[in-house]
């Protein structure tokens, strides 16, 4: 998921939660952590959320955020827990690849087949 802040900034979007009826974003802002946004103030430029989410409390996370306990951190700017982040991104990024590569040769024609 993507949002554009009103300066054209392209943020990604890592969990959506609900505080009080409103709604609210955790997006990723470089070099920092996680830096919450609130919908009326931006726009979903894509509203697509790929990877493992899950619900916890109240909100949909992006699961390792929870699974590795790095939310409250990264919501605090601990660069450690961003690098920690920034590692997992590169490892999810890479098992989709993966997967990619797989897809390819199952759609690839044996030879012998005919």
């Amino acid at each position: 998921m993507r949002i554009k802040e009103k300066d054209g900034t392209l943020i990604d979007v890592y969990a959506v939660y609900w505080i009080n009826g409103k709604t609210y974003f955790y997006g990723l802002i470089k070099d920092y952590g996680l830096s919450a946004f609130d919908v009326d103030e931006v726009k979903v430029v894509d509203s697509a959320m790929s990877g493992e989410f899950i619900f916890f409390e109240d909100g949909v996370f992006f699961k390792p955020l929870i699974a590795e306990g790095l939310l409250d951190d990264l919501i605090e700017g601990d660069l450690e827990s961003y690098r920690r982040f920034i590692e997992i991104l590169k490892e999810k990024e890479k098992e989709k690849e993966k997967e990619k590569e797989k897809e390819k040769e199952k759609e690839k024609i044996d030879p012998d087949f005919y």
